[in-house]
Parts: structure tokens; C-alpha cells; sequence
């Protein structure tokens, strides 16, 4: 087979992604990219309190006005949402954390390292989602995280 010379050496190098539709664009999409390389499943009734947009102990009942700490509970608590947007910004938030925390843990062990006393967890923890709160306060649209702050401060 032989190429016919179209002067590619010529032409500067441009990154192309592919789109859910098939074609292929500049600029990437995170949202195209991952649908795309997914595994897709039927969505599962408590989804939206673990995914939503934007250590597990007595903080989650703090934050959720003291109705639970049962998982079956938390997760309805967490997919209707709590009356307050901000306190269930703040729920999901937090267990997603706890969640990243604890299979961090796991895997620092599972390589042979110290596993941290509890208490430095907590306090990793409670300054990732100082530093959230803080990062969601400055962008646009962060009115409505105006309170988490406080709210966080007042119930940790």
C-alpha cells in the first residue's frame, strides 16, 4: 500500500474527542467522554443521594436533624433531600467524603503502610469539606452555600 504525501509533517498536531453522536471534536466534554466509557446499568433507586451535581458516625445524624443513622434511612433522607438545601448539600457531601476516606484507608493498608489513628481522619475530613465549602463560596452561584460554613461549624 502506498500513502500518497499530503504534507502532514506540514500540519500542527490538534487533539480531537470523540462525542456520544460518533463524531469527532476539539475540546473536551467530561460529561460525552464519560458516558462513553462507562458501563451503563439501570439506575438504582437511591442514586440521587450518593450522586447529585454539585468518618460515618454521629455527624451524619447531626446534619440530617438527628432522624437517623441507619443506611436504609440515611439513604431516603439523602435521595428526598432534607427540607434545607444547604444541610443536604452538606449530608451528601460528607459521605461522599467518608466514602473517599475510607477506601483511601484501605488502600494505604493494603500497600503496608501505618494505618492513621481515627482521630486524623476525622480531621482530614472536617478540613476537606472546609476547603469545599470555602472553593463553593467564591464560584458563581455559591449563594446558596453562603451558610454552610456556619452550618458545619455549629454541628461538627
Amino acid at each position: 500500500m502506498k500513502l500518497k504525501n499530503q504534507d502532514f509533517n506540514q500540519r500542527e498536531d490538534i487533539c480531537l474527542w470523540k462525542r456520544e453522536n460518533g463524531d469527532f471534536k476539539p475540546g473536551f466534554i467530561t460529561s460525552q467522554t464519560w458516558n462513553l466509557i462507562r458501563s451503563h446499568s439501570p439506575k438504582i433507586p437511591w442514586f440521587k443521594g450518593i450522586w447529585f451535581p454539585e468518618v460515618w458516625n454521629g455527624t451524619t445524624r447531626d446534619l440530617a436533624g438527628g432522624c437517623t443513622d441507619k443506611w436504609s434511612q440515611v439513604v431516603q433522607v439523602l435521595a428526598r433531600g432534607l427540607k434545607e438545601e444547604t444541610l443536604t448539600f452538606l449530608m451528601k457531601y460528607y459521605l461522599q467524603a467518608v466514602a473517599y476516606a475510607l477506601w483511601y484507608e484501605r488502600n494505604v493498608r493494603r500497600v503496608g503502610e501505618k494505618a492513621q489513628p481515627a482521630s486524623c481522619l476525622i480531621a482530614r475530613l472536617d478540613k476537606l469539606i472546609r476547603n469545599r465549602i470555602s472553593s463553593l463560596r467564591g464560584k458563581a452561584g455559591g449563594k446558596r452555600h453562603e451558610q454552610a460554613m456556619q452550618i458545619w461549624f455549629g454541628r461538627r
